[in-house]
């Protein structure tokens, strides 16, 4: 064997169909590459979110009195919550399209535990709400 074949490292069998580039160094589709990301959507990119909605909060409830800081606070929050809705569309295709994939990584040991991170990713967007929601001027009829 030579060092070359040593080297390599076989894809693993869901990335078996997936093909990144040739070897002519074309470019490779845009189908194929959304496929890819699609497939290596996990439940653990909610983490994403939850880090995103933190920093939305800690900005907009700073005890420092500056209206640039709620600013920046609210565009960091919208950011997270289309975060949140790109995540769940994305892993919600992931599972329709790959039968069986969402049991099989609810019944692995360590590829379930991620899955904690959708309900904090969310809990950031209703606790972000409350501050926003105390703010507003509501009409009281």
């Amino acid at each position: 064997m030579s060092m070359q074949q040593e080297n390599t490292i076989s894809p693993p069998q869901h990335h078996a169909k997936i093909e990144t580039s040739d070897v002519s160094g074309e470019k490779e589709n845009v189908g194929t590459r959304l496929s890819h990301c699609v497939i290596n959507l996990s439940p653990a990119f909610f983490s994403l979110n939850m880090g995103t909605g933190i920093v939305s909060i800690l900005l907009y409830t700073f005890p420092y009195p500056a209206r640039w800081l709620r600013t920046i606070g609210i565009v960091i929050f919208v950011l997270n919550v289309v975060l949140f809705l790109l995540l769940s569309v994305g892993n919600l295709i992931r599972y329709i399209r790959w039968k069986g994939l969402f049991t099989t990584t609810l019944r692995h040991s360590s590829a379930a535990l991620p899955w904690g991170t959708l309900p904090m990713g969310f809990a950031t967007i209703v606790v972000g709400f409350h501050p926003a929601a105390n703010t507003l001027t509501i009409p009281r009829t």
